[in-house]
C-alpha cells in the first residue's frame, strides 16, 4: 500500500488538522448508458374497471426509415465522463473516496471541474485546511497564477479560486502520475 501513496502526504504535518486530497483523471469510459425500467409492486387489481387490454402490435421498419434520433445515437450514449476523488488524513487513511459521471463534459474542461468539484468536497466535509494534488500542470499553473487568462476552463479557474478562500489552508500541487498510483487505480479498476 505504501507505493500507492504520493510522497506528499508525509510532508504536510498538523496532526488530525493535516489533510490531503487528490485530484484523479478521470479517464474516458466506454459506458453505454442502458434505461433501467423498475417498478416496486404492481398496482392493486381493479375488479370494476377491469377490462381486457389489447397490445398494439410492433409496425416493421423499413430500412429507409432506420434513421435513428441523436437522442438514441449510442455515440452520444457514450458521453459519459468520470471523475474520482479520494481523500485521506495524514497518516495516509482513507477518509473518503468517491466516483462522480459527467454527461456532456469535453475532455479539456474535465480536471478543471475536477479540481472544483473537490474543493466542494472538501467544504461539504467540513475541512478547511487541505492539500489538492493533481497531474495537471496546466490546471496548477492556472489555479496559482494571479490574473484571468480568457482560456475556456477560466469559469472553473476562477470559481475553484473563489472556493479555496473559504478555506483556511488551500495548497494546489502538482504530482505526477506515477505517483498518483491509487487515485488512478481508483479510476480505472472502480475499487
Amino acid at each position: 500500500m505504501e507505493e500507492f501513496r504520493p510522497s506528499s502526504y508525509q510532508e504536510y504535518g498538523g496532526g488530525d488538522g493535516g489533510r490531503n486530497l487528490e485530484i484523479i483523471d478521470g479517464n474516458v469510459l466506454k459506458y453505454v448508458h442502458k434505461p433501467c425500467y423498475a417498478s416496486t409492486y404492481p398496482p392493486p387489481f381493479d375488479h370494476h374497471h377491469h377490462q381486457k387490454q389489447t397490445v398494439p402490435k410492433k409496425k416493421k421498419k423499413s430500412s429507409s426509415l432506420s434513421i435513428k434520433s441523436w437522442w438514441n445515437d449510442p455515440k452520444m450514449k457514450r458521453k459519459m465522463r468520470l471523475t474520482g476523488y479520494k481523500m485521506y488524513a495524514i497518516e495516509g487513511k482513507i477518509k473518503t473516496s468517491l466516483k462522480k459521471a459527467h454527461k456532456w463534459i469535453k475532455k479539456k474542461y474535465r480536471k478543471a471541474l475536477a479540481c472544483l468539484l473537490t474543493i466542494q468536497v472538501v467544504l461539504d466535509l467540513g475541512y478547511r485546511d487541505v492539500v489538492i494534488e493533481g497531474d495537471s500542470r496546466t490546471i496548477v499553473k492556472k489555479l496559482h497564477a494571479q490574473n484571468e487568462d480568457g482560456s475556456v476552463i477560466s469559469a472553473y479557474i476562477t470559481d475553484a479560486k473563489s472556493l479555496s478562500e473559504i478555506c483556511d489552508t488551500c495548497i494546489f500541487k502538482h504530482v505526477l502520475r506515477k505517483e498518483n498510483g491509487l487515485a488512478h487505480l481508483l479510476v480505472t479498476e472502480g475499487i
